[in-house]
């Protein structure tokens, strides 16, 4: 009788293994922990089940399960095709959800996380989406501060550009008039010495002709004087 119950349940045992669509590949680790010991650093997120999936059932570069390497190729399949269309990238939540459509959970039970792996709720749903959109938001106004930035700092360079320019132009306008000043004062000054040399050719030629009249008049007073004197004589 006690014998018949214990191979009774050998029997159903051995029944609900051969039944099981996933074995457990980890050795001792559960999901969970497998999970939580690659959690990422800087996000301190953990692996989405499409990387959970993978951690498990491809060590070394080779998938150990047939199934599992179709659902995966299947599951990044579609997630491509569904970021292409909305021209964004899917967040966790949403590649969860594309994973557990393909591998068939049920409302109770999540697959691909282990015993005891419960699907998200409608509130936990709502409240994931919602984050999603708020970071997704906070990227765009982000990208859009630095764009506004980046016009900001072009516009400033480009004024400080043409301010540069009109300095180096007045100040070419200013060494241009310079050089006119110094010319024209240039052509002054000689114009000045020419005068000043023609003055004194003038000076010299009247001071010789003053001489040769004074000369004159003291030759003829001395003939006066010598003729007066003769007179006298006779």
């Amino acid at each position: 009788m006690m014998l018949c119950f214990f191979q009774d349940i050998s029997d159903r045992n051995a029944e609900n293994r051969g039944q099981r669509e996933s074995i457990h590949r980890t050795g001792s680790k559960s999901y969970s922990q497998i999970s939580y010991e690659n959690t990422n650093p800087e996000t301190q997120e953990e692996p989405n089940d499409l990387q959970l999936l993978a951690l498990t059932n491809y060590p070394k570069g080779q998938w150990i399960d047939i199934e599992k390497e179709r659902v995966y190729d299947e599951a990044k399949k579609r997630i491509a095709e569904i970021e292409a269309e909305k021209c964004r990238l899917l967040s966790a939540e949403e590649q969860d959800a594309i994973y557990q459509s393909i591998v068939g959970s049920k409302p109770n039970y999540v697959r691909g996380r282990g015993y005891m792996a419960k699907p998200p709720t409608f509130a936990e749903r709502v409240r994931d989406e919602v984050n999603c959109e708020i970071q997704t938001l906070k990227k765009n106004l982000e990208e859009e501060r630095a764009e506004r930035e980046a016009e900001r700092v072009v516009e400033r360079a480009e004024r400080e550009a043409e301010c540069a320019a009109e300095q180096v132009k007045r100040k070419e306008e200013h060494a241009a008039d310079r050089a006119e000043s110094d010319a024209r004062l240039e052509a002054l000054k000689e114009e000045f010495m020419a005068i000043f040399a023609n003055q004194s050719q003038v000076k010299s030629w009247i001071v010789m002709k003053i001489s040769k009249i004074h000369s004159s008049i003291d030759g003829a007073r001395r003939d006066s004087h010598s003729s007066a004197s003769l007179k006298d004589l006779f």
